[in-house]
């Protein structure tokens, strides 16, 4: 098969200016893409080869990664790709796997964090933070201003999407103009030949080096989630099956929109909601003879003077408009 203009070249800059530009973060849309569907593949446990992704099919069919046994061989392989081969000193494709499956458990953590609603309350009283606010000893937005869980995982993408990329400076020097319009065959003959001919170090350059493979994944989550609610993330989590998805190739509304993996996913949640609200409002039953009713009438009438149940059964009057038993049953109730 043919992979001809499989996939536009993304830049057309040397060697040495890629390396120079690159710190941590991954050019084009195209490759964010692509490393989404690397950090779904590593949170969900499935094999990068099974993505409907079109570059990474491109790879697999032109037999790229047919000779990996390992998926997470095959994802460090991928992720040394995408990252213009930024992996940690000394660092090769074996030991790569085994240290995404070290970091695995802690990295899953990070991101079911990362893709949820965050409300951290304060470690210690207003007064306590107040005192440390006044004698400048408290940072704002880490602990104790907020609590040790959201601490720690700010405190792991601090780690693994900053701290631990070191900034290195050497001598580099340039290849030839990459032709336009080549094949996945013709890009590695052509690098090869390159490779061939030794190049003179004649520019000083400046780039980073992460400490562990794992964070090349997490400075791209940096990069593309901070200053972001969980519905603006190129990845998100289905609320059906709790597996991670990928929703960048979506950008504005579309992406915000796009909550659930899939169609079965999106209609099981919806029998699920439609349920348990039907269930919700059968204890509000006020009939004396109700079999469901929870509440005497009294406290039923305080009941729904709750700020919470009214905008509970508010909600659901908008949700379910289209459904006329609710909606006789939420006018029984006063609304």
């Amino acid at each position: 098969m043919s992979t001809k203009n499989a996939r536009a070249v993304p830049s057309q800059r040397s060697f040495a200016e890629r390396v120079a530009k690159w710190s941590g973060e991954f050019e084009g849309e195209g490759d964010k893409q692509q490393v989404s569907e690397m950090i779904v593949a590593y949170y969900n446990g499935t094999d990068i080869r099974d993505s409907k992704e079109a570059f990474i099919q491109t790879l697999v069919k032109a037999g790229f990664m047919a000779h990996f046994n390992d998926k997470l061989e095959v994802l460090a392989y991928m992720l040394n790709l995408m990252s213009f081969f930024h992996f940690p000193k000394g660092m090769d494709g074996k030991k790569a796997a085994e240290e995404l499956k070290k970091h695995r458990t802690n990295f899953c953590a990070a991101l079911r964090w990362l893709c949820s609603p965050k409300n951290p309350k304060p470690a210690v009283s207003a007064q306590q933070l107040k005192t440390l606010a006044g004698s400048m000893k408290l940072e704002w937005g880490r602990y104790p201003d907020i609590d040790e869980t959201s601490e720690r995982f700010v405190k792991y993408f601090e780690d693994h999407g900053l701290r631990h990329f070191r900034k290195r400076l050497a001598l580099e020097g340039t290849h030839p103009k990459l032709p336009n319009d080549l094949s996945l065959e013709e890009m590695g003959d052509w690098y090869r030949q390159v490779e061939m001919h030794r190049r003179e170090n004649n520019i000083l350059i400046q780039y980073a080096l992460p400490l562990h493979t794992v964070d090349l994944l997490c400075v791209f989550l940096l990069n593309e989630c901070r200053d972001k609610q969980p519905s603006q993330m190129p990845v998100k989590l289905c609320p059906q099956c709790q597996r991670l998805f990928s929703v960048s190739g979506l950008e504005g509304k579309a992406r915000e929109r796009k909550t659930f993996c899939s169609t079965k996913c999106q209609q099981r949640e919806y029998w699920k909601e439609r349920k348990a609200d039907y269930q919700y409002v059968k204890r509000l039953d006020p009939s004396p003879n109700s079999n469901t009713g929870m509440y005497s009438p009294s406290d039923l009438h305080r009941k729904l003077k709750e700020p919470e149940t009214r905008e509970r059964l508010l909600a659901m009057k908008e949700r379910w408009k289209d459904w006329p038993k609710m909606l006789a049953m939420l006018q029984s109730l006063g609304f």
